[in-house]
């Protein structure tokens, strides 16, 4: 009795096994993963959603141009994502160029990659979110942090992905010089370029808001340009640390603080908690585009003369 039993359950326990394997095998045939290289980049293939994963390249790749859409055996798959790691310890890669159909940068994406010097976001309209390069006991470094970046063009908003905030992929880039924005992108995430040294920035008229801390320590910011539109423009602000009688306070000041700008466009409104070019002694060249209709912004500046347009209702 006790053996018919066992040998009841087992039968039973072996047609389950065949089963669940008969249904795996049959998800299969409908969705499989396929790794393959496409001109010398590796990829993930999913034949279910038709998209890929970009998993590296090849040896000796120097100009990384990654495609909007691959096609294998006939079939089109969209590039949607760069995977975890996908290209650490690299050290022939000097540019990349990241379509649109791209939304992800997987961790450890561009990991110490030594030589790369310039990345371009290509224009979208999606975000594309960055995860991180490296995280660690005193917190995560952005995903470019071992690259030596000297020139970016950003082509859409930039996120990041994950529960926990990952800073800005350029944050902290003291080699990054020149930085380009397009006109579909329509704000700048905290931190954007703090600590680069970047000369000069032309904000497009697309972009509304610009984040806390974006210019904090571009020692080498002289001329902005706020190119002409109607948008109101939104800034955040730039904030230290000093020490009182108490201990240490902080102290929330205009986003271009630490800029020492000698020139300013201003071609549209802007609107602040803290006066943008608060303390700017150097800045003595400034335009007034006939857009504007507010020019709180530039008071305390050291200006002997000024020409004001018609369009300008408010002086405060």
């Amino acid at each position: 009795m006790i053996n018919s039993v066992i040998t009841s359950k087992s039968s039973s326990y072996m047609c389950l096994k065949k089963i669940t394997l008969m249904v795996v095998i049959f998800l299969m045939s409908f969705c499989q993963v396929l790794a393959i290289d496409i001109d010398k980049i590796s990829y993930t293939l999913n034949t279910d959603t038709r998209t890929a994963i970009v998993t590296g390249c090849q040896n000796g790749v120097s100009i990384l141009k990654i495609p909007h859409e691959v096609t294998n055996n006939g079939e089109t798959f969209i590039v949607t994502e760069i995977g975890k790691s996908a290209f650490s310890g690299n050290t022939s890669i000097t540019s990349v160029s990241i379509p649109s159909t791209v939304t992800i940068v997987n961790n450890g994406a561009f990991y110490t990659c030594r030589s790369l010097k310039e990345v371009r976001l290509e224009d979208g309209n999606e975000p594309i979110a960055f995860g991180y390069s490296y995280s660690g006991y005193y917190g995560s470094n952005p995903m470019f942090y071992y690259s030596p970046i000297e020139k970016v063009y950003i082509g859409r908003n930039i996120t990041w992905y994950g529960e926990y905030y990952v800073p800005s992929p350029f944050k902290g880039k003291e080699t990054l010089k020149e930085a380009n924005i397009g006109e579909t992108v329509t704000t700048l995430p905290q931190n954007c370029f703090e600590n680069s040294a970047i000369t000069k920035i032309s904000i497009p008229n697309s972009v509304i808001s610009i984040g806390d801390y974006s210019f904090s320590g571009c020692k080498s910011l002289s001329n902005v340009i706020f190119e002409d539109g109607d948008n109101e423009l939104s800034l955040g602000y730039h904030q230290y640390t000093k020490q009182v009688f108490s201990g240490w306070e902080d102290v929330k000041v205009g986003l271009f603080y630490d800029a020492p700008l000698t020139s300013v466009y201003l071609g549209r409104d802007l609107k602040f908690s803290y006066r943008p070019f608060m303390s700017q002694d150097d800045l003595t060249d400034l335009t007034i585009g006939s857009n504007v209709t507010d020019i709180s912004s530039i008071s305390d500046l050291p200006i002997e003369s000024i020409t004001i347009p018609a369009s300008v209702k408010a002086i405060k």
